[in-house]
C-alpha cells in the first residue's frame, strides 16, 4: 500500500514539473489586448532590440549649472516623454523620462538660493 502512495505522489510531482517546465519554455502565444479597461500590456512591446557599444566619457555639459542642457533632455522631444499605443493612445511613462525628471529636480534643489538653510 505505501509503495503504490510513493508511486502516486511521485507520478503527481513529475507530472506538475513538467507542466511547469513546458510553461516557462514552450512556445509563447502573442498576447492581442483589446485596450479597454485595464486590458493593456503592461510593458511597452519593443520586439528584439540588438546590442549596442558605447565608449563613456566625462563631460561639463550636463553639470549642476541650472540653465545647462539637462532641461532639453526632459523637455523637448514630441510628446515630452511619453507614448502613445493602441486605438485609444494610451499614455505610457518610459523609467529613463521619470528618471530624468527626478535628476533634474534633485539638481533644482541643489541650486536653491536656501538650500543650505531650508532644505
Amino acid at each position: 500500500m505505501l509503495n503504490v502512495l510513493l508511486w502516486t505522489f511521485t507520478v503527481c510531482n513529475l507530472t506538475i514539473l513538467s507542466a511547469n517546465v513546458y510553461r516557462v519554455f514552450g512556445p509563447q502565444k502573442e498576447t492581442q489586448h483589446t485596450w479597454l479597461d485595464r486590458d493593456n500590456p503592461l510593458y511597452v512591446p519593443t520586439g528584439p532590440i540588438n546590442t549596442v557599444e558605447m565608449t563613456f566619457q566625462e563631460s561639463t555639459r550636463f553639470g549642476f549649472d541650472p540653465q545647462n542642457d539637462w532641461r532639453t533632455l526632459y523637455t523637448s522631444h514630441h510628446g515630452i516623454g511619453f507614448i502613445h499605443l493602441g486605438p485609444f493612445h494610451h499614455r505610457f511613462l518610459g523609467s529613463t523620462h521619470h528618471a530624468l525628471h527626478c535628476v533634474r529636480r534633485m539638481i533644482d534643489d541643489f541650486n536653491a538660493p536656501d538650500h543650505v538653510s531650508n532644505p
